[in-house]
């Protein structure tokens, strides 16, 4: 009789399983592992499915919420390396269109082991968000141009303007900004980048002279940017964000 009972009851076990491995969702294994343990032999093949799962959800919804599950879940996890890749990428480009203090931090508090040069480039990222408040930036003309700067040339390029104007009470040894591109969705199509002021040495492209004397208090100059290839998608409208700034004195 006990050995009738013991076969009825695995039987019901085994059913149980398989009413889980075709629900197939994070739910069901989640509470198929809560009952019965994560060691038992089904409890085993349920946490191996439920990591592709999380993974999966994570690579579906491209959210911090959903990488955060999978890192919570599975903080040893094979796939470990991949989705916090993935979400530091996100909370990095995040930060880079919005060019707010908000989206540094989150940035910051959200990837503690992101590199080093990502680490420095969100803290001038900050610093160049506070100072943003300090400059006046006129909306970005959007130009057909000759790519030689030759007036009688055809306008075989598109060149990207914006006046602006420092209101704070330091002179700026350099101030680099970030063009972003938005797309009709409300994502970003494309984004370019480039100085305003800036020393040679913050740079490995050559840099106009004239960019390189530094910008005084009240002081306004033009910022440009010119390419012949424009990203599909871009609406016509740029924002122009500030990435980087350093004081002369620094």
């Amino acid at each position: 009789m006990r050995h009738l009972i013991f076969l009825l009851a695995l039987a019901t076990a085994c059913d149980d399983f398989s009413t889980v491995q075709r629900t197939d969702s994070i739910e069901a294994y989640e509470e198929y592992v809560s009952r019965n343990g994560e060691t038992s032999a089904n409890g085993i093949a349920s946490m191996a499915r439920l990591e592709i799962l999380y993974k999966q959800q994570a690579e579906k919804l491209k959210t911090v919420e959903a990488y955060d599950a999978y890192l919570k879940r599975f903080p040893k996890g094979p796939n470990k390396a991949l989705v916090a890749q993935a979400k530091e990428d996100l909370l990095f480009k995040a930060a880079e269109v919005a060019g707010t203090e908000a989206g540094w931090k989150a940035f910051l508090d959200g990837c503690p082991e992101a590199p080093p040069r990502r680490t420095e480039m969100a803290k001038n990222g900050m610093q160049a968000a506070a100072y943003a408040a300090k400059l006046e930036i006129s909306p970005v003309r959007v130009e057909p141009v000759n790519m030689a700067d030759d007036p009688k040339g055809p306008k075989n390029g598109t060149g990207f303007f914006a006046d602006v104007t420092n209101k704070g009470d330091q002179t700026l040894s350099l101030l680099w900004f970030n063009l972003v591109l938005p797309d009709a969705s409300g994502g970003v199509a494309g984004a370019f980048d480039g100085p305003l002021v800036a020393p040679q040495s913050a740079s490995r492209m050559p840099i106009a002279a004239k960019d390189q004397v530094p910008l005084k208090p009240g002081e306004k100059r033009t910022w440009s940017y010119t390419t012949d290839v424009v990203p599909p998608g871009f609406t016509g409208t740029a924002r122009l964000v500030p990435v980087r700034v350093k004081m002369l004195a620094e």
